[in-house]
């Protein structure tokens, strides 16, 4: 891991100047702006999911699912949509903490 993501100094005598300094500013900067993004982009949703979920019923998506006996098919695509989406945004939080620690706060 240490080949992608080569460990920053954060003691101002080791950094030095040119190439390692704005190296791990872009570093840094990138990791600020991953974290927003993944929060926005996942986290929202995830919480939301209760009011997501009524307002995707009524306008009917995955109707086709039902039949006459109900829509158990479809409360299990809801599920399976949600559960995806809470997989995806635990595997981006993790990736995110290992560039974190690899960069530093």
């Amino acid at each position: 891991l240490g080949r992608f993501f080569p460990v920053c100094a954060m003691d101002s005598k080791k950094i030095g100047v040119g190439d390692e300094t704005s190296h791990c500013e872009v570093r840094a900067w990138l990791t600020v702006v991953l974290g927003l993004a993944n929060s926005l982009l996942f986290s929202g949703v995830l919480w939301g999911w209760a009011s997501l979920q009524s307002f995707l019923e009524d306008d009917e998506i995955y109707q086709d699912l039902c039949d006459l006996s109900g829509c158990d098919e479809r409360k299990e695509r809801m599920l399976y949509l949600y559960s995806n989406g809470q997989m995806f945004s635990i595997f981006a939080y993790a990736m995110l903490s290992l560039l974190m620690d690899r960069t530093g706060p």
